[in-house]
């Protein structure tokens, strides 16, 4: 099976679409990648975008999920958000190659679902990404950001 991929202002749209047509609530992405690749910027736009919308609340996860964040989820306060997920690895449908943060394995462990896995390279930086993904984004004009 071919994994659909598009550049980026197409893969924004892509994922606010399916986001927007997800019942479950609250709803769960997350976005997969490389170093360098455009995930918290990805993140950032469709934060921007729910946040603008007011019907979903986004709710960015930074750094690597934790079990605390999918036990809270059904706390009628925040059945309302789209949780952005945060991964700096890929997804692969084989949960024993997956760190044990990855949202799948902790969603799984609440009886949660992720109903979106994007995945995001530079291919001026890495040749492909590997992995099980709803789609990738090829993202050619991320930059490498420098530490201070």
């Amino acid at each position: 099976m071919t994994i659909p991929t598009f550049n980026l202002e197409d893969g924004i749209k892509e994922a606010i679409s399916r986001l927007e047509a997800v019942t479950d609530r609250p709803v769960l992405a997350a976005i997969y990648g490389y170093p360098h690749s455009g995930k918290s910027y990805l993140i950032k736009k469709l934060a921007d975008r729910f946040d603008q919308k007011g019907e979903l609340q986004a709710c960015r996860s930074e750094g690597s999920p934790r079990t605390e964040t999918f036990e809270r989820m059904d706390r009628p306060e925040r059945r309302n958000l789209v949780y952005l997920f945060h991964c700096a690895w890929e997804y692969f449908d084989d949960h024993r190659l997956l760190p044990k943060e990855d949202p799948h394995i902790l969603a799984a462990k609440v009886t949660k679902r992720v109903h979106l896995r994007v995945g995001m390279f530079n291919p001026n930086i890495y040749r492909s990404l590997e992995g099980d993904y709803d789609f990738i984004i090829i993202n050619p004009a991320s930059k490498v950001k420098v530490l201070r």
